[in-house]
């Protein structure tokens, strides 16, 4: 599975049900913030890249854009036709996007960007977008203010050794550098989330939240915002 990180290849590619049922949604106020932030509506084109299950790429759906999701592991890829039926779905990897130059109106990138190789992913997101395009970047994190989730995390931690993490902003680097995409505008958002009722012992609160960005082409049409925005959900 060329171009996927080794670790994401096998934990992602052997749990795609348990990704499916164990993952949070996004909440509605984040996918309000990205529609109205990166202008998603009918006629427009959002490319949904590590679409995994489509925990995001159903949300977009709703948005009457046409979806394209791109997910590279096949368990993955077989759950999100199930779930998202209609949806267009390529096989392909962030480093080398199966589309052509300024495809999208939008790019999202939904809990996958710490894995990507970002020297060669930032300028593949950035040619599939049409001048003036949106890159937006998104993740679910659990809310180290909450005394449990921070010691989850402190378990947790030491477990991850090389595997790529969202935590720390580690995203603003590769994005900054590659001089592709103009400022980012950031938003956070409370999220609710609670256990599948399969699960033994439910109803407890995650204590987690959604970061939102969406950042624009620094090649931005005079007649786009001059503030390129950001968003994404932690």
């Amino acid at each position: 599975m060329s171009g996927v990180h080794p670790v994401a290849a096998a934990g992602f590619g052997a749990a795609a049900d348990v990704y499916e049922r164990a993952r949070p949604s996004y909440p509605d106020a984040a996918l309000r913030w990205i529609a109205e932030h990166a202008g998603l509506a009918a006629g427009r084109t959002v490319v949904d890249v590590g679409a995994g299950t489509g925990k995001l790429t159903r949300l977009l759906a709703g948005t009457h854009a046409r979806v394209i999701a791109v997910e590279p592991v096949e368990g993955m890829r077989a759950v999100l036709q199930e779930r998202v039926p209609g949806i267009e779905i390529m096989h392909g990897v962030a480093e080398a996007l199966p589309l052509p130059d300024a495809t999208a109106d939008v790019v999202t990138v939904a809990q996958a960007f710490h894995w990507f190789d970002h020297a060669k992913a930032v300028p593949e997101l950035r040619r599939v977008l049409k001048p003036g395009g949106c890159l937006v970047l998104i993740w679910n994190s659990r809310d180290m203010s909450d005394p449990l989730q921070h010691a989850l995390e402190e378990l947790l931690a030491p477990l991850r050794e090389e595997a790529p993490y969202q935590l720390g902003g580690a995203w603003r680097g590769p994005l900054e550098e590659s001089g592709l995409f103009g400022p980012a505008e950031e938003a956070q958002f409370a999220i609710g989330w609670r256990r599948p009722r399969s699960w033994p012992r439910c109803r407890r609160p995650s204590g987690r939240r959604c970061w939102s960005g969406c950042g624009r082409s620094a090649r931005a049409a005079p007649s786009r915002s001059p503030s390129p925005t950001s968003q994404r959900c932690t």
